[in-house]
């Protein structure tokens, strides 16, 4: 740990409850029924501790961020504040103070979790991730047996898309999109933790990605099945793990298996379906684009009022459609301040399970995910949580970095 962070008994008891406090926010969809207890305890435990140890840093004059995760920062500032600016002409509901409130409570969620990032040890990191993933697992085996073995549903090619347990509102994810982006962040983790973990641990990490897999298959989201395969293509390129070669073999086999039980099921699905008629909603955005291409046409603006189509199913040209060019280029500059500092640490292991997750989620943008500053819970995971995890790695560096050095001087 930090040595400004260890002389205090408060700030390290500040950073025990944040990780509680992380990890309750990670997991609440699977822990909590209740959207508003889960909130109030992240709040609590996660929320307000970031705040008092970045006044505490303030007021001592400590300068904890590196460039690169200063830069980051403020370029999520910049698109956040944009997006509140943008309330001003559009017809949606949303405030200019409400989402500057939202802006702030983000902010904090990132830096707390840079916090964390940075003063632990690798062990104590690959430790807090695995029991994340079991957590998230155990729910998801929950959820797949009781759809089957419960409410008796039968196995078939999109017979039912899973996204919730069945059982009131326990472990609901909303929709099977959401459910499978969200389900496909902590397998991505579970695949580097199978790649880099050389203990005993290894086995749960195996259980554990079988089961969550699985969950995302029984979801149908193409978007999840795409982002992830290029992804842990990713992380077995990188770390070249024998464990995860024979993953990449299994599931090749297994999927190959799959498209010839269900040989007219997934034939009509690349032939009939296509783009679920998103190719519509990306023309109908990009025709609208350009009378308001500089400021956009307002956060939360109503998107094709004709049609029962609420977002452009593209994260990117949602962006420039409700924040215009300048949105566009505030979200942009901070994707690519992580991209740049992930290929300045690319030999770190933690780096890269971190843009792991990044890339994923930089593929799903260009079919799914909007609404990132003002959805809270699932979409904090799915988006912010990859981005802080992978600066709060690199952050991590470089304090190692200067402790070496003024050991050396």
């Amino acid at each position: 740990m930090d040595r400004a962070f260890s002389e205090s008994k408060v700030v390290v008891g500040l950073l025990v409850a944040m990780s509680i406090g992380l990890l309750l926010q990670l997991t609440g969809k699977i822990l909590y029924s209740s959207g508003s207890a889960n909130g109030s305890h992240v709040y609590i435990l996660l929320i307000l501790p970031s705040l008092f140890i970045s006044l505490w840093l303030a007021c001592s004059k400590r300068h904890f961020f590196s460039k690169d995760v200063t830069l980051f920062l403020a370029s999520a500032v910049i698109f956040m504040v944009w997006g509140a600016i943008a309330t001003g002409w559009g017809d949606g509901e949303l405030s200019f103070l409400y989402l500057l409130k939202r802006a702030l409570v983000i902010l904090l969620y990132m830096v707390g979790i840079i916090y964390l990032m940075s003063v632990a040890s690798i062990k104590q990191i690959k430790g807090f991730l695995l029991l994340a993933a079991v957590i998230v697992a155990i729910g998801a085996l929950m959820s797949i047996c009781y759809q089957f073995f419960v409410l008796e549903k039968p196995f078939g090619w999109r017979s039912f898309r899973l996204s919730s347990m069945g059982y009131r509102n326990w472990i609901d994810l909303g929709n099977p999109v959401i459910a499978g982006l969200y389900i496909g962040i902590f397998t991505l983790v579970t695949v580097a933790l199978v790649g880099i973990e050389k203990t005993n641990s290894l086995p749960v990490a195996l259980m554990v990605f079988a089961v969550l897999v699985f969950y995302v298959f029984l979801t149908y989201s193409r978007t999840t099945w795409v982002a992830g395969a290029l992804s842990a293509t990713f992380l077995m390129c990188r770390f070249r793990s024998r464990s995860l070669i024979a993953i990449a073999i299994i599931s090749v086999c297994c999927f190959i298996l799959m498209a010839v039980i269900f040989f007219d099921d997934v034939l009509r699905e690349i032939t009939q379906k296509q783009f679920s008629r998103r190719d519509e909603t990306w023309q109908w955005a990009l025709e609208h684009i350009g009378e308001n291409l500089i400021f956009g046409h307002g956060y939360n603006h109503t998107f094709w009022p004709e049609k029962n189509f609420v977002h452009a199913h593209n994260f990117y040209l949602q962006t420039v459609y409700e924040q215009g060019f300048i949105g566009l280029v505030a979200l942009l500059a901070m994707l690519s301040t992580v991209c740049r500092s992930y290929w300045r640490n690319r030999r770190d292991l933690l780096v890269c399970l971190g843009f792991s997750m990044v890339a994923y989620i930089m593929v799903a943008m260009l079919s799914e995910i909007d609404e990132v500053i003002t959805r809270p819970g699932v979409y904090w995971t799915i988006f912010w949580f990859p981005l802080a995890f992978t600066m709060g790695a690199v952050n991590r560096l470089n304090l190692k970095k200067n402790t070496v050095d003024q050991l050396e001087e």
